[in-house]
């Protein structure tokens, strides 16, 4: 939500979205990192975060606007976190599932519309 209300700037005129798109792998291919985020805002990518660079940062000039430094450094503490736990949850859903080899895919959606009447609709899907 921090994305939306930062890219809004306070002000909800119509309906918007945010849309988080997580994904992690075991074995990624040659210059394809083992984790990502990319975070969307009414559809246009605002933020991305790979395990490679270890950073959040703005995917538009936009957003880029609307944040400060301290908002993307906190953005990959939570992108961080969350890789952590990725790694973690392939590592339980190999060893239940008894796949110890060979490449395995997690992804994790999540996200919140808010509504020109203000109510606000979330949802989270593995």
């Amino acid at each position: 939500l921090g994305l939306l209300l930062a890219a809004l700037g306070g002000a909800v005129g119509g309906t918007h979205s945010l849309r988080y798109y997580y994904t992690g792998v075991t074995e990624p291919g040659p210059g394809l990192p083992r984790f990502v985020v990319v975070g969307y805002v009414d559809g246009e990518a605002a933020g991305y975060y790979n395990s490679d660079t270890e950073q959040t940062e703005p995917t538009a000039a936009w957003i880029e606007a609307k944040t400060d430094q301290l908002f993307w450094y906190r953005q990959t503490q939570v992108a961080q976190v969350h890789e952590q736990r990725f790694h973690a949850d392939l590592d339980t859903l190999q060893k239940r599932y008894n796949q110890s080899g060979g490449s395995h895919t997690l992804q994790r959606t999540f996200g919140c519309d808010v509504f020109e009447d203000g109510a606000i609709r979330g949802f989270y899907q593995y």
